[in-house]
């Protein structure tokens, strides 16, 4: 049965080892405006990893602020769409960029009060009609799957080691936000992970699950253990997003 309503999975797993503290977040929501006999669906999606270098540090708070803001800012966003559901989108961009900025502020102001370090990626994608609106932060990473064509559609933000975050929520007062738009049609999918996730799993594969598997639950689920598999030992997140077929 065809997909008629955007679909997507969420998985999450501890990786290899057990103990490692838990700092990853993701949200995905969903609504759908029925007018004039259609229905058009719309939506976030984000996946955040918090990053904590001192005792005591609290990634999985840092992670958690960063997707709340990206709940607000779309709760804001829809107010806007039911409004009139022909407001100008080139706003959009905008509202994700505000997004980010207000997720770097809570999170600095989380660590100044606490005396930690903690920073956080994140990586977030709101869907309207015909195009996809990306904020991004870090290293976490979205990729874009067409037809049989997969692409990352974020740089990792990282200094010369690849390990190091060269910009992260939390990091500085104004850090780097890469927003960008994308057009999307009824074959496209999206994949927004952590870097345990993507450090374990080829482009290929990525293809793969997202072509092979009908259902976005299914596929997600399947990259998120294709990675412990492979190696992955601390935490790993995913989500999975399907546009409505034609």
């Amino acid at each position: 049965m065809a997909n008629t309503h955007i679909s997507f999975g969420q998985a999450m797993d501890t990786g290899l080892d057990e103990k490692a503290q838990r700092a990853d977040a993701s949200t995905c929501i969903v609504s759908a405006l029925n007018s004039h006999n259609s229905t058009t669906d719309c939506g976030i999606f984000a996946v955040a990893a918090g990053v904590g270098s001192k005792e005591g540090s609290n990634p999985q708070k840092a992670a958690a602020i960063a997707i709340q803001n990206v709940a607000a800012a779309y709760s804001g966003v829809y107010t806007t769409i039911l409004a009139d559901e022909n407001s100008n989108t080139a706003k959009f961009s905008d509202s994700m960029l505000t997004m980010a900025q207000k997720a770097n502020k809570a999170i600095q102001a989380f660590a100044s009060k606490e005396k930690s370090s903690d920073q956080a990626s994140l990586t977030a994608v709101m869907i309207f009609k015909n195009t996809a609106y990306l904020a991004h932060v870090g290293n976490t990473r979205a990729y874009m799957v067409n037809g049989k064509t997969v692409k990352q559609i974020t740089h990792d933000q990282v200094k010369e080691d690849n390990k190091t975050l060269a910009s992260a929520l939390g990091q500085a007062a104004d850090p780097e936000v890469e927003c960008s738009s994308h057009p999307i049609t009824p074959d496209t999918k999206f994949l927004l992970c952590s870097a345990n996730l993507w450090n374990f799993i080829s482009e290929e594969h990525i293809l793969k699950y997202l072509t092979e598997e009908p259902y976005a639950q299914q596929a997600c689920e399947k990259l998120v253990t294709f990675a412990k598999t492979n190696g992955a030992a601390e935490h790993v997140a995913a989500v999975v997003v399907y546009m409505p077929e034609a």
